[in-house]
């Protein structure tokens, strides 16, 4: 029994063995690549992305002083073959990232699948503080907007500051599962200082 023990340890260790030899031989070199600069030696971060970060951060880590956005949202969407559909609650979320300086969001606006514009939702600009939020919700039941439904948001501050965090966010509890999703806006036109 104890023979028979050790051929099976010899076995598997001989097979990880070989198995590491293989797959080491079939791996490409990667190149060395350069030390990242340490998180304290950066201290700069308006209108550059520090090197520690990725291409996704770099939108957050720069300044601006005003932005018009493109959020899509789906007041309903399609199912089994496009000829059902269940209707959506939508929330637009706007988000002031800046911990340290207010923006005013100017306009609201939305728009229906053929853009059309269905409502103003600012009579006035809106104060956001630093890090506050602001929200519009789109009943499930208001099909105005339609599937291709969109918000255009505009925005400014009086000096650089971070921009907000846009975004609509669609749920229905229809189904026995639930449906959620999100979806970013999109920067079409950016204001100079």
């Amino acid at each position: 029994m104890q023979r028979r023990m050790t051929s099976w340890a010899y076995l598997a260790c001989l097979g990880v063995l070989v198995g590491g030899i293989l797959t080491s031989g079939c791996q490409p070199e990667r190149p060395p690549q350069p030390p990242s600069a340490p998180a304290a030696a950066v201290t700069d971060t308006t209108n550059a992305a520090r090197p520690d970060t990725t291409m996704a951060d770099a939108d957050y880590l720069r300044t601006t002083v005003g932005q018009t956005l493109y959020v899509p949202v789906y007041g309903h969407i399609y199912y089994s073959h496009g000829d059902r559909a269940v209707n959506l609650t939508v929330t637009l979320s706007i988000r002031n990232t800046d911990p340290d300086l207010a923006i005013r969001v100017t306009a609201v606006d939305y728009h229906e699948t053929d853009g059309t514009l269905v409502q103003r939702y600012l009579d006035a600009p809106r104060r956001l503080g630093p890090l506050a939020t602001t929200e519009i919700v789109i009943d499930e039941h208001d099909n105005r907007g339609g599937s291709g439904a969109n918000f255009i948001v505009e925005w400014d501050a009086a000096q650089p500051v971070t921009p907000p965090l846009v975004e609509s966010v669609m749920i229905s509890t229809a189904s026995a599962q639930g449906l959620s999703f999100n979806i970013p806006a999109r920067v079409i036109r950016e204001r100079s200082p």
